[in-house]
């Protein structure tokens, strides 16, 4: 149920599959009305050409966002079981360079305060999981 590839080729703002950063594409999904469905948009893993005609979203759609600062589990909590939370996690960590993948989920044990460098979804605070579905 990601947007992904609809990011990686219009959202000028960011780099692409090299990256970018999560409150610039929130902008963007704001600013466009929405991402296009990823049946519409299906993920390639490579940056494609801008396709206006695909570019106005009818998939996923967010009016607002707010950064959360505090660490308090049950204020994270709360808010993970009002909606899904975009996370950065440490990607050069031993327990990520190792993760092969279990159907797209990561679990997070704990929260060393390192600043995330890779961004996932956050689906339920009672087992505390890192979501990416590309291709699913």
């Amino acid at each position: 149920m990601m947007f992904v590839q609809h990011l990686i080729d219009c959202n000028a703002s960011n780099y692409g599959c090299s990256g970018g950063n999560k409150l610039k594409a929130y902008d963007y999904i704001i600013q466009n009305g929405g991402l296009n469905t990823k049946q519409n948009y299906p993920y390639r893993g490579i940056k494609g050409t801008y396709d206006a005609i695909k570019e106005r979203g009818d998939g996923l759609n967010i009016d607002t966002y707010a950064i959360m600062t505090s660490r308090i589990e049950d204020k994270l909590a709360y808010a993970i079981y009002e909606q899904p939370m975009v996370v950065g996690v440490d990607a050069h960590s031993s327990k990520f360079e190792k993760y092969k993948g279990c159907r797209g989920i990561y679990e997070i044990v704990e929260n060393d305060g390192t600043p995330g460098n890779h961004c996932g979804i956050v689906l339920d605070a009672s087992y505390p999981a890192l979501y990416e579905d590309y291709d699913d």
